[in-house]
């Protein structure tokens, strides 16, 4: 579906999220004077209804009311955080009510005149698709960095700009009902997340891989070295690795371009080894897109990072302290730690209990010889307990610690690192137990760490 279909269809999107006001922003200034609906499960804050209505009409209607079979829609766009698996969703098929998303009409809207990559996988999906547009900028290319790392798709319409390239984050949720393709898909890893919205892990790993669905054509750009990815791809033709011993992959701390060095991670702002295998997989497009990746890597020493990825917020009365907050699974957590080999750490975990298992993070952890573990919120003392466990296999013994929220466990973490430690917040769960996202949480460590 194109957007021009929609000009005399009832249209209703469905969420008020950011991703929702942008595709109500852009059909306001396309078709000024259509109607819409603006579907959510629970009434908008009143400015922010004033704000969307100033320039063309809207209705709101909770997303209960899908349920009527006197639902007057001809389409829903929906929002990516609302799960196609919904019993509304179902309901509204049955009721005759086009479901789409704001990523296919997208697709279909810049299909002839922009060429597209999109970057998926558990985790490192912002770093890439920043390392990635960051390289092809230097390249000379016009680029464009949006989607699930903050800028809307949509909103790339409102401004009516050409790009040679857009780099586009997608999410699982984004992936999970795309009916219009990329030309290139980079798929980083894949382990279990997100299985409130998918409902289990064999549904997410279908959603992340529905990029690659045989009827899109999409370019698979793979890590190699994760088997499962490897597993899923399967005998996929044509299909680029990146992290192989013949490609761009990751050897000690350095890029190796098969067996020519490339670049070293001593020169690089980024830490930890699963960021060196995110810039093989952004130097690997680069590539096959015909930049001289030899002549911008040397480039990558001046990529800062992003903001909540093993981001260096200071050292403050002797103690470093590093702000992980985006990780919000136990691998993401592992890889933090392995970033920083043979430092004294203290290390804050603990979020909203998502049921993870926590297994084998607790056996990892227990070999690190950290110096503290301090647990935190919902999950806190169940992965407290599984790591205690584990260490009794030890002959060391952390301080391990459980508190309430992260404000009294950093305190506990100041009151015991000992100068020229590091205390390292990398939470192996999601937030949204005490924090509107990681990002807020992250800014409360900002904050209390600088005192």
């Amino acid at each position: 579906m194109r957007f021009q279909e929609l000009a005399k269809l009832r249209v209703g999107v469905w969420g008020a999220g950011k991703e929702g006001c942008s595709i109500i922003h852009y059909l306001q200034q396309r078709f000024p004077d259509k109607p819409l609906v603006l579907i959510d499960d629970h009434q908008p804050p009143p400015a922010l209804l004033a704000e969307l209505s100033q320039h063309g009409a809207l209705e709101f209607m909770l997303a209960s009311e899908l349920n009527h079979a006197t639902m007057a829609l001809d389409v829903i766009i929906k929002s990516p955080g609302v799960s196609r698996y919904r019993p509304e969703i179902a309901r509204a098929r049955q009721l005759g009510i086009y479901l789409t998303t704001a990523t296919n009409l997208w697709l279909a809207e810049v299909a002839n005149r922009t060429r597209v990559i999109a970057v998926t996988g558990t985790k490192g999906k912002s770093t890439t698709a920043s390392v990635l547009a960051f390289i092809l900028e230097k390249a000379g290319l016009n680029v464009a960095l949006a989607g699930n790392i903050g800028i809307p798709l949509t909103d790339l319409l409102v401004h009516d700009q050409h790009f040679d390239w857009v780099v586009a984050e997608l999410s699982s949720y984004q992936l999970s009902d795309l009916d219009v393709w990329p030309e290139l898909g980079i798929m980083l890893n894949l382990y279990p997340e997100h299985i409130d919205w998918h409902g289990s892990t064999a549904n997410y790993y279908q959603d992340k891989l529905r990029l690659f669905a045989p009827e899109g054509h999409c370019l698979p750009v793979v890590n190699f070295a994760d088997a499962t990815v490897r597993g899923a791809i399967g005998a996929a033709d044509p299909v680029m690795y990146f992290n192989a011993p013949s490609a761009i992959h990751v050897h000690d701390n350095d890029i190796m371009d098969g067996e020519l060095p490339l670049l070293s991670g001593a020169d690089l702002k980024l830490r930890g080894q699963h960021n060196l295998i995110n810039i093989c997989a952004a130097l690997t497009v680069a590539r096959y897109l015909g930049v001289a990746i030899a002549d911008v890597a040397p480039s990558l020493a001046e990529f800062n990072g992003l903001a909540h990825r093993l981001e260096l917020i200071g050292t403050y009365n002797g103690i470093t302290y590093v702000d992980d907050s985006i990780s919000t699974t136990p691998e993401s957590a592992m890889a933090a730690l392995a970033a920083y080999p043979g430092r004294t750490i203290t290390l804050l975990l603990g979020g909203k209990d998502r049921q993870q298992d926590f297994t084998a993070f607790a056996r990892y952890v227990s070999e690190q010889r950290l110096f503290a573990i301090i647990t935190m919120h919902e999950n806190g003392n169940r992965i407290a307990q599984e790591i205690s466990a584990e260490l009794q296999h030890q002959a060391y013994a952390p301080i391990i610690k459980a508190e309430k929220d992260l404000p009294a466990a950093l305190a506990q973490a100041q009151a015991i690192t000992p100068p020229g430690g590091i205390i390292l917040l990398s939470p192996a769960s999601p937030s949204y137990d005490a924090y509107k996202n990681f990002q807020e949480r992250g800014e409360v460590f900002r904050h209390l760490a600088k005192g």
